[in-house]
């Protein structure tokens, strides 16, 4: 015979309250095994596997209802359905953590690199930039071509829109402001807006077309510091004015720190080879009053 227990030792035994059984009873989740005349509920100890069950579906995020359904009629709403429903919906919460935390480790690997600029070891250049040569891993990303030059300015944006749906469907958080590049032959002609490349950093080589491979070797490394609030606003005036090219070396002040840059180097006696790449530091905040700081880098032969 299944052994009976008081409600209180039962609630004892289901690390769970008397007032929770209760709730459980009167909506016809767990009703107790017997009722004594004196009033007294008793659950017999195999229904401990039933809470156990309850608790179990209650903790992936079923409600009681739909956990109530199913041990009512177990044969009609199959446990199977049920289960592979909410499996699917916690690979979906599952999935976006996982963006939530990439987003987080980028912005702290940006916060990081950045604060590593202000080391007092770090050299200035003649120009005001910071400067030092350093040995780079192989590392890999996630590339678009996204041209800038006047008169084009919606084929930009359908590039722009074109990366963000690719970055979706391989599971990645479009950033494409964290990183560009510039191909060899636009960067030795200085035409830095045609070769230009949105670029996402991916953990792993992964089977992509888009798979563009940083080399491993000694990159000439550059810190750049934009005042956007000044830039912007002056671009905003000579447009105004029916003047100006956002794509023009003479008004972007990337390029000016890509010249600036290649210019130090031929003094120097130091020989770039290959792609230049132009990472965001700066954690942006919404304001073009403040500057923000990116990392110019290319490769020593």
């Amino acid at each position: 015979m299944d052994t009976l227990l008081k409600s209180g030792e039962f609630a004892q035994l289901c690390c769970t309250t008397k007032e929770t059984l209760r709730h459980y009873a009167k909506i016809g989740l767990l009703t107790p095994s017997m009722q004594a005349q004196n009033g007294y509920n008793y659950y017999s100890f195999t229904q401990f596997a039933d809470f156990s069950l309850i608790s179990a579906l209650q903790s992936t995020g079923l409600s009681l209802n739909e956990i109530r359904k199913y041990l009512t009629h177990p044969f009609r709403a199959s446990l199977h359905v049920l289960l592979e429903e909410r499996i699917a919906s916690i690979d979906t919460q599952i999935n976006d953590l996982q963006r939530k935390q990439q987003v987080l480790k980028g912005a702290l690997d940006q916060t990081q690199q950045l604060d590593s600029w202000f080391d007092d070891s770090i050299k200035t250049s003649p120009e005001g930039y910071r400067w030092r040569i350093v040995t780079c891993p192989e590392e890999y990303y996630l590339e678009t071509s996204m041209p800038y030059t006047q008169g084009k300015e919606d084929d930009f944006i359908r590039s722009v829109i074109e990366y963000v749906k690719h970055c979706e469907v391989q599971g990645l958080t479009p950033a494409f402001q964290e990183a560009y590049r510039i191909d060899e032959a636009h960067t030795i002609s200085r035409n830095y807006a045609e070769g230009l490349c949105a670029e996402e950093h991916i953990s792993k080589r992964i089977e992509s077309a888009r798979l563009r491979v940083k080399p491993a070797g000694r990159y000439l490394q550059w810190l750049n510091r934009i005042d956007l609030g000044l830039s912007v606003g002056d671009q905003r005036k000579k447009l105004e004015q029916g003047e100006g090219d956002f794509s023009s070396l003479e008004d972007n002040p990337m390029f000016v720190a890509y010249d600036a840059l290649q210019d130090f180097a031929e003094r120097e006696g130091i020989t770039l080879v290959g792609d230049l790449y132009d990472v965001v530091l700066s954690l942006y905040g919404g304001s073009f009053t403040e500057a923000i700081y990116t990392e110019v880098s290319r490769r020593i032969r």
